[in-house]
Parts: C-alpha cells; sequence; structure tokens
C-alpha cells in the first residue's frame, strides 16, 4: 500500500498551506477573544475550490475523498487553528454529507452544491435543552400535515447555518430490537 499523497493532493496541501497561514491564522486570536466565528471563510474558501476538497468533482468539491478533507484539517490544525477547523469539518461532514448521500436531486441542487460553494452554511441539529447531545432523549418531534412537515423542539447551538439537518423522533411509540 502506497501512503505517499498523489501529486494533485500535494499541490492542495501547499496552496491550503498557503491560505491557512495568510488568511485564517490571523483570524484566530480575535475568533477566540470574540467567540465568534470568522463567517466570511465559507464563501472564501468555496470560491477558492477549498471549502469540500473530500466531495466529487461532479458536484462541485475537489474530488479528493477523505485525503482530501484531512490534508484541510491538518493544516488548520498545524498552525492553532483548531476551533475554525472543527467549524469547517462540521459544515463539511455531519451538515451536508447526509444531503449528499441521501438528498434528493433537488435538495442537492437546492442546498448542497450551495454549500460546496459557501453560499450556505451546513450544521447539525442535534443537542437539545433537556437532552443535551443523546440521540435517545431529544424531545423534538414533527408530524406531516399535507406536502410539509411541521417540527416541534428546541435546539441549541446551530448558529452559523443557513440551512441545518435537524434530528427528531419519528415515533415515540416504536419499539426498536437492539
Amino acid at each position: 500500500m502506497d501512503f505517499e499523497f498523489s501529486e494533485e493532493q500535494k499541490m492542495f496541501r501547499e496552496a491550503v498551506q498557503g491560505f491557512v497561514s495568510t488568511e485564517i491564522a490571523p483570524l484566530v486570536k480575535e475568533a477566540e477573544n470574540n467567540e465568534e466565528f470568522p463567517v466570511h471563510l465559507f464563501s472564501r474558501m468555496g470560491e477558492l475550490g477549498y471549502l469540500c476538497p473530500g466531495y466529487p468533482t461532479e458536484v462541485g468539491g475537489g474530488g479528493l475523498g477523505k485525503i482530501g478533507d484531512c490534508i484541510l484539517v491538518e493544516e488548520m490544525c498545524r498552525l492553532s487553528c483548531d476551533g475554525i477547523a472543527a467549524g469547517i469539518m462540521a459544515h463539511i461532514g455531519i451538515g451536508t454529507l447526509p444531503i449528499h448521500y441521501h438528498g434528493s436531486e433537488t435538495q442537492k441542487q437546492k442546498y448542497l452544491l450551495p454549500a460546496i460553494k459557501g453560499q450556505k452554511i451546513g450544521a447539525f441539529g442535534l443537542t437539545e435543552p433537556n437532552a443535551g447531545s443523546d440521540a435517545a432523549a431529544i424531545e423534538t418531534t414533527y408530524k406531516k400535515e399535507k406536502q410539509k412537515y411541521i417540527l416541534n423542539g428546541n435546539k441549541i447551538y446551530p448558529k452559523l447555518c443557513t440551512r441545518y439537518l435537524n434530528h427528531c423522533k419519528i415515533d415515540t411509540k416504536m419499539k426498536l430490537d437492539a
């Protein structure tokens, strides 16, 4: 098994190193002091093709697979941009992957493609005031009315996003074999 980066991965790493050192690292101290995420990074990284390096090129990603995502995070963390890396990875991973793998073509066009370009920010709505991040204890429910779903509940933390994947109970009486 060859563990060397491909030429494309090496070029991406070099480009990302420069970007992180000039455009992300200088923002860390202020972002942490103010407890504010530099949201403009999503659109900037989307413009440059750095936001979703692991997604296939057919959907606007970099086509570098998980290795591309790892290169991005490694370079951000190498320069102590850990918090920003976590926010970017929440967008890349848990905020958009369910749409990539399970979304309809309409959902992909409406949400995934703009998210890959940094025009929309994805997040993951699991944590609740009374349940924390215990998926089995969440209280948010939904009901279907005609062509719409009505959500009822409270989520905390998904502050940066324009849209987020919301987790709720389907049927509280359903028994599952574990």
